[in-house]
């Protein structure tokens, strides 16, 4: 389970670090998406492949399923881990997510999620500031 944030640096080709707390919980490759509110999603390898799973169980006579998995998969992409636990960034979700130099990695319970850290920031403060109004809102779901 992946839990906490972490700040690294994106060197001149791409690279970045994962991790050492989140490095144990990953073995094999990973994969990266785009996700949500401007971050990159890392599942890894065995997540993936059940996610992937439900996604080709999702009915192609929907339109909505047929759009979310056409650009969830086009958006994605398979990477290795290299020998210094890092992972290079695609140019696309780069900038999709608009990294510069500085990330924050999120870890999001079976996923990660790869921030710029001029967007983090603000996020992370704004939701902070409405954590009380969201537990209300989804107290109900079972949690």
């Amino acid at each position: 389970m992946f839990l906490g944030h972490y700040y690294h640096t994106i060197d001149e080709k791409n690279r970045v670090v994962i991790p050492s707390s989140f490095r144990g919980e990953i073995s094999g490759k990973v994969y990266l998406t785009q996700g949500m509110e401007k971050c990159i999603f890392l599942y890894p390898e065995e997540v993936w492949n059940r996610f992937y799973q439900k996604i080709t169980t999702l009915s192609l006579t929907r339109k909505e399923t047929r759009e979310f998995s056409r650009f969830f998969l086009a958006n994605a992409t398979c990477l290795d881990i290299d020998g210094q636990g890092r992972i290079v960034l695609p140019d696309y979700l780069k900038n999709y997510a608009e990294i510069n130099r500085q990330v924050v990695w999120v870890g999001v319970g079976e996923r990660l999620e790869i921030w710029a850290e001029e967007i983090w920031r603000p996020y992370h403060e704004e939701m902070g500031k409405k954590f009380g109004e969201l537990t209300e809102q989804i107290v109900d779901t079972g949690i």
